[in-house]
């Protein structure tokens, strides 16, 4: 690769048709926010469809992006039901992005063309499979913290199957030792209002009694369409969250009562009675709802004719916007395959990036934060890791396969730095609708390491 290869710009516009790496071919955008967009996009190869996720890498804002961290939450749930997969993933001078599974539309959606909300039985059948889902990412010791309709999705394949997405919230409660997280208050909202735990309100430190108050209050917007505090008229956010948080603390639901289902009555008064540490009862909380199952019919939508339509079987939840005609650095993530596999030396590692270049004698380009280095060694064939930090302007993309093996022995280098550093002192503005905060981080120097 030359010199001018190197000086040549990218675009900043994403469009229709753009192909990434002469493979991957973005078809339409469905989703778009302040941070970035989401096109439904094509493997011209085997013709799948995959959503791609970009995310700014805004050198102004110098930050760690949300993007990285869903990354490492969907490494560490691949082998779990209901969960989208990771297909890739990279970036180049303007984003970080990466792809995963194409689903369908998200249960916000669904319950608007079902009449604006759902019978018992569908919500009861909703919450069984949610609290499944739930107690899986809790067992991989991950909370969500963003539990809301548009995070759960139907399969576009069997759409009696829920998926829960949208990790870029989510946060380690405990640590690869079984280590828990300390209580800590004063920390500002991380979630969305409406579905917001009463300590996520206050601010305090979310655990995984969190996650299951928040189910708590979608299943009965489920059932009842909306929720006491939707549409409070205030002057301003924070008297909103103020006001939402008066209305949860002084149980405003209890004048619903007599129109809500026992099991969901129950479910909240349990999940407000948890202590920070505690493990939720799963098993008694899916009783609650399988007791007052009725029969088990079908889900709502699907008695619905035609209700799925190709343009609307994509459901990805994000605020996160515009990009470019080709990327250096793609990760292609397949199973099965046997690479050679990385090996890594931590030396206080927390992110970095890596790019291949064979036409530059396998040289790696690493960018770590200041304070944080890494080595790689005796790989023959080695992958890059991504993270959203400043990169080299290169155009030439040369690509690197690596299994889930590979990745998951880099990351493992790091978990300790994300479960106990990876803190959450940012305060995203997340009212009732999907929001992106990109949190600060100083970026260090370059380094190359020849193979």
């Amino acid at each position: 690769m030359n010199d001018g290869d190197n000086s040549k710009i990218i675009s900043k516009k994403l469009n229709p048709g753009t192909v990434i790496a002469g493979k991957y071919k973005l078809l339409e955008k469905i989703g778009a926010g302040s941070f970035g967009m989401v096109f439904k996009t094509q493997n011209l190869k085997n013709g799948e469809l995959i959503a791609t996720k970009f995310e700014k890498r805004d050198e102004s804002q110098k930050g760690v992006s949300l993007l990285i961290r869903e990354i490492k939450v969907l490494q560490d749930v691949k082998d779990l039901k209901g969960f989208p997969q990771l297909k890739f993933y990279g970036r180049d001078d303007h984003y970080n992005f990466f792809m995963e599974s194409y689903l369908g539309m998200n249960l916000e959606q669904i319950m608007r063309k079902c009449g604006g909300k759902f019978s018992l039985n569908t919500v009861l059948k909703i919450g069984l499979q949610l609290l499944e889902r739930i107690q899986a990412l809790h067992e991989k010791n991950l909370i969500h913290r963003d539990i809301k309709p548009e995070n759960f999705t139907i399969g576009r394949q069997d759409c009696s199957h829920i998926y829960v997405i949208d990790f870029g919230l989510s946060k380690y409660y405990r640590d690869s030792n079984g280590k828990h997280i300390p209580f800590v208050s004063n920390k500002g909202l991380i979630g969305t209002a409406r579905y917001a735990s009463v300590n996520a309100l206050i601010g305090n430190e979310q655990s995984r009694r969190d996650d299951i108050e928040s189910l708590v209050y979608v299943l009965i917007y489920f059932y009842l369409g909306e929720l006491p505090w939707q549409n409070i008229q205030v002057n301003n956010k924070e008297d909103k969250y103020k006001k939402i948080l008066q209305m949860k603390q002084n149980n405003s639901l209890d004048k619903l009562n007599d129109l809500l289902p026992k099991s969901l009555v129950k479910m909240l008064k349990i999940s407000k009675s948890y202590q920070f540490q505690w493990t939720p009862d799963y098993v008694g909380l899916k009783k609650l709802l399988q007791d007052e199952l009725v029969t088990d019919s079908k889900y709502d939508w699907e008695n619905i004719q035609g209700l799925f339509s190709d343009k609307d079987n994509l459901s990805v939840s994000i605020d996160v916007q515009s990009s470019s005609n080709q990327f250096d650095d793609l990760i292609d993530i397949q199973p099965g395959l046997q690479n050679s596999m990385c090996k890594v030396t931590q030396q206080e590692t927390k992110f970095i990036n890596g790019r291949l270049d064979n036409s530059r004698k396998n040289i790696i380009y690493l960018e770590v934060p200041k304070r944080n280095s890494i080595i790689l060694e005796g790989a023959s064939s080695p992958g890059g890791t991504i993270a959203s930090f400043n990169t080299s302007k290169m155009n030439h993309y040369e690509g690197s396969n690596r299994n889930l093996a590979s990745y998951k022995q880099f990351i493992d280098v790091q978990v300790q730095s994300l479960e106990n550093e990876y803190d959450d002192d940012y305060i995203p503005n997340q009212d009732d609708s999907p929001c992106l905060y990109v949190r600060n981080l100083v970026i260090g120097s370059k380094y190359e390491v020849h193979h």
